[in-house]
């Protein structure tokens, strides 16, 4: 169980009901896009690096936990926000994250050898 759920479904099976809609069209479109980026990668022929999986566990667990639940939990069931407003505290991570990895793709630290050596040599 999440914590998503658990705000949500003390909101109401209406809200319930609206989430579950919301999570088979976000999942929907994760294949999709999951699928064209995949796709492209191999077009392209993307082997020259890895990525920096360690930072993005770090603000995967960061922003969840400290900034994402926190607001969901206070907003939804403390202060008893609109479902809507609920939901933007609950994903507020993807947002926080999206800047912040960004910020990290344009700086080109992500980029690691794919061997895992480390001696500048290109795959």
């Amino acid at each position: 169980m999440n914590m998503i759920s658990v705000v949500l479904g003390r909101m109401g099976a209406a809200v319930v009901a609206a989430n579950a809609i919301c999570q088979v069209i976000d999942r929907l479109c994760t294949v999709v896009i999951g699928g064209v980026s995949n796709a492209s990668g191999i077009i392209t022929g993307n082997t020259i690096g890895a990525g920096d999986t360690r930072f993005l566990m770090v603000a995967d667990i960061l922003f969840l936990w400290l900034v994402s639940v926190p607001l969901g939990w206070v907003g939804g069931l403390v202060l008893h926000w609109p479902a809507w407003a609920a939901m933007v505290c609950l994903r507020a991570d993807y947002m926080i994250k999206s800047f912040w990895c960004l910020s990290r793709l344009k700086s080109g630290k992500w980029i690691h050898e794919a061997d895992g050596v480390g001696r500048g040599r290109r795959v």
